[in-house]
């Protein structure tokens, strides 16, 4: 099992608010059944069931095993929700963040269950680490900028249950690296792309993965 380190400030490279913390699970043991997940503690879960290895840990959901078309499809537009006269709207925009590596489209096979958090781990999640003497013993700042309708740009609280934010890479490894002494199992660890666009697609092949259209309910 890797010791948690401290990583140094100049390493941390923390991205402003930008970087949020999910979190995958392999399963323990060196053979892995197709049709269930067997937890560190040898209980055992299926696809689609939702667990939680200790009080501190997060809600973890098995992933079914599955394919995935993988990219950024050509014609592809972000959009973004602002404030427009006290109601959230709906802004499409352009792919100002687009890649040469979203191309083209490919196949992804994902023949090894994992599991993946349920939510992304919240302020409160990561002080718990803090508090327990791990993850560097670093505390993120806990704000966010928020531009109102005037422009004007506010720092806002961004704590308790709110997504951690502030949190560099090397930050998110020491937390899972305090999720795997708790559990004394390596088995908790950072989603690589693919998994984490798997996840985050849940099956669709449509811009949101409620269909084509976003809305704000």
């Amino acid at each position: 099992m890797t010791k948690c380190t401290t990583p140094s400030e100049s390493l941390r490279t923390r991205l402003s608010a930008l970087l949020i913390l999910s979190l995958a699970c392999s399963a323990s043991g060196s053979a892995i059944a197709q049709d269930h997940y067997e937890l560190s503690n040898g209980i055992t879960v299926a696809p689609l069931e939702m667990f939680q290895e200790c009080a501190a840990c997060p809600e973890m959901i098995v992933l079914p095993l599955g394919d995935l078309i993988m990219g950024g499809a050509e014609d592809d537009t972000r959009y973004s929700m602002q404030m427009v006269d006290g109601k959230v709207a709906i802004v499409q925009r352009g792919n100002p963040f687009e890649t040469k590596d979203e191309r083209p489209l490919h196949k992804v096979k994902m023949d090894m269950l994992i599991a993946m958090g349920r939510n992304e781990i919240t302020y409160n999640q990561w002080m718990a680490c803090v508090d327990d003497g791990g993850c560097g013993g670093y505390e993120p700042k806990g704000t966010v900028l928020w531009i109102t309708p005037d422009r004007e740009v506010l720092e806002v609280p961004n704590v308790g249950k709110h997504p951690v934010t502030d949190v560099s890479y090397l930050d998110a490894v020491s937390y899972a690296d305090w999720l795997n002494e708790k559990v004394g199992a390596d088995v908790y660890r950072i989603p690589t792309e693919a998994e984490w666009e798997y996840a985050a697609r849940g099956g669709t092949q449509t811009r949101f993965g409620q269909g084509d259209d976003v809305t704000t309910d």
